[in-house]
């Protein structure tokens, strides 16, 4: 399926159908799914989550940043942020990507599996990604972690910071910063 020349793509595109005898190319939107059917689209009944002959179309995704989450903004389709699902534990927060949404349902797909996923949107929760930034040993940082800020500093050896009532590792927080102590 690497094959796939996405110029070709009719305008709303999402997805390719690489089953025979299927017109290929399939939108997942906020109205459901379609197929490209003879210059329109059409509604599509195949379940595009679970089908491994469908391909999504490749993108580079914006990121859903804090400020979007600070104006309530949700992270739109095709943006990279971080997902939490009712289901999961307190701290699992996967990276991934938002592939349709509609009002009931998402499909998303995460990094750590290369398969799409739904779930209803009521049940999924998203998060800002921060952008990186190189952690330096023994410096003081401020960063969220489970809901709340702390202020701490980060140990490269074990990776983590280290704060007045126990310490985290570095990859479960967000929204670090390096603080200036005066």
């Amino acid at each position: 399926m690497s094959d796939i020349n996405w110029d070709d793509a009719p305008e709303g595109a999402t997805h390719y159908d690489a089953r025979e005898g299927v017109y290929p190319w399939v939108m997942a939107d906020d109205n459901g799914k379609k197929y490209w059917y003879f210059n329109r689209w059409v509604k599509y009944a195949n379940d595009i989550g679970v089908n491994d002959s469908i391909s999504s179309k490749p993108v580079t995704s914006p990121i859903y940043t804090q400020e979007m989450a600070d104006n309530g903004e949700l992270p739109s389709v095709g943006m990279e942020c971080f997902f939490h699902h009712s289901n999961w534990q307190p701290l699992d927060f996967e990276k991934g990507y938002l592939l349709a949404s509609t009002n009931e349902y998402i499909i998303y797909k995460l990094n750590s599996n290369a398969c799409e996923q739904s779930c209803r949107r009521k049940l999924m929760s998203f998060s800002p990604l921060t952008p990186p930034i190189e952690l330096i040993d023994g410096e003081f940082y401020c960063f969220d972690y489970s809901n709340k800020s702390y202020r701490g500093i980060y140990s490269k050896k074990e990776d983590r910071f280290i704060f007045a009532d126990g310490h985290v590792m570095a990859s479960y927080c967000k929204n670090i910063k390096l603080l200036e102590v005066k």
